[in-house]
């Protein structure tokens, strides 16, 4: 029982210090300044939009995308289908017709010595296809705001050291309990991207919304290495990144008109295969930090389920549990209403404590489902 206590202490505080060392890093993040975006445009961007059975949203992402208020001759778009087998395809051609600076590639078509797999052997040929100096990926089921490209331009004119720029992305708001936990949870990733991306200790991005400088996607070997892995055409690149060049040339870009809109999944089914895909990237990562920080926070979590169900026979244990779980809410809760904040996103602070109640298992759980050798995605089966 000792040895329980000490453990728990031990956790609990290293737990608190990393949450604390976000909260640390987000607020000493630099806003754009309205001024700041008086800046004339002049950088050139491939969009690279990696598309698999799309049918339900592609038609948005494409109207966003020919919406964006930049000027013509400084971007193009590759759509690069990657084996769809639904009505994908004859979307894209309706959608894309009459668009001059919207081209569509596929997947199949590519052929190459080292081969990637799925989405990273379409966003390498995209790259391969590409005309610019800057890489933009997202996909095909995202809304990209007017100023996406004008916000990412006065970045990287303010910081022309930066070889990579990560950006945010947000959910579209849905009403539910189920939608508003699946909110909450992809907040706290993106909280935890904004606050460590800058420190270089973490490699924590979302492909929805990244853009690197080709030249040097093709200096750190592009996908080479993790190419047959499935998932992680961002956080894994962003780590080949980090080992490549100083991590002062990859910037977060805090902007709110730089947002990047996708959908919630729908079902507990797609729900559980996006999480086990988004964990399957963790075990090929070689960032010890975060892996710790990730793996003290699943223990401090089953020490606070063993703690519960001790107290139930022992109250002064039960204490201990209450005290723990109202510091990891408020702790917690103050980090995340920085995030909402940047986001818009406060109202989501109305099921906050019971999202909490559930979150204690829930992460238990999927660190145990997330071992799972195989999980299914756009209709594609992945082991």
């Amino acid at each position: 029982m000792i040895a329980l206590i000490v453990l728990l202490v031990v956790c609990s505080g290293y737990y608190f210090f990393t949450i604390g060392k976000y909260l640390y890093y987000y607020s000493k993040i630099s806003k754009v300044t309205q001024q700041e975006n008086l800046l004339s445009p002049k950088t050139t961007f491939t969009i690279i939009i990696a598309v698999r059975n799309e049918e339900d949203a592609i038609a948005g992402c494409i109207e966003s995308v020919k919406n964006l208020d930049y000027p013509q001759h400084l971007f193009e778009v590759l759509i690069i289908d990657d084996d769809s087998t639904d009505n994908t395809l004859k979307i894209l051609q309706k959608s894309i017709a009459l668009s001059s600076n919207i081209k569509l590639l596929f997947s199949k078509d590519y052929n190459s010595a080292e081969q990637s797999f799925g989405k990273k052997k379409a966003i390498e040929y995209g790259i391969l296809n590409s005309c610019h100096e800057w890489i933009v990926t997202t996909d095909g089921d995202c809304l990209v705001p007017a100023d996406w490209l004008s916000s990412m331009d006065h970045f990287i004119q303010l910081h022309l050291e930066c070889n990579m720029v990560v950006a945010p992305v947000n959910l579209i708001a849905l009403k539910g309990l189920g939608y508003s936990f699946q909110h909450l949870e992809f907040l706290s990733f993106q909280g935890m991207s904004a606050a460590m991306t800058n420190t270089g200790t973490y490699c924590l991005c979302n492909g929805a919304n990244l853009a690197y400088l080709k030249k040097c996607f093709y200096e750190v070997g592009g996908f080479k290495g993790i190419n047959e892995i499935p998932s992680g055409d961002d956080m894994l690149l962003m780590e080949k990144f980090l080992a490549t060049y100083h991590s002062t040339k990859i910037k977060y870009l805090f902007d709110f008109k730089a947002i990047v809109k996708t959908y919630q999944v729908k079902s507990l089914i797609a729900f559980l295969n996006q999480r086990n895909r988004w964990g399957s990237k963790l075990k090929f990562l070689k960032n010890k930090i975060m892996k710790c920080d990730i793996a003290l926070a699943l223990l401090f979590h089953l020490l606070l389920i063993m703690l519960l169900f001790i107290g139930l026979f022992h109250t002064k244990f039960l204490f201990l549990f209450l005290f723990l779980f109202l510091l990891k809410i408020i702790i917690e809760g103050v980090f995340l209403y920085k995030v909402m904040q940047f986001f818009k996103s406060t109202y989501l602070l109305k099921n906050y404590v019971l999202i909490q109640c559930t979150y204690l298992f829930y992460i238990i759980i999927m660190g145990i489902f997330s071992l799972k050798q195989y999980y299914s995605w756009k209709g594609r089966d992945i082991k």
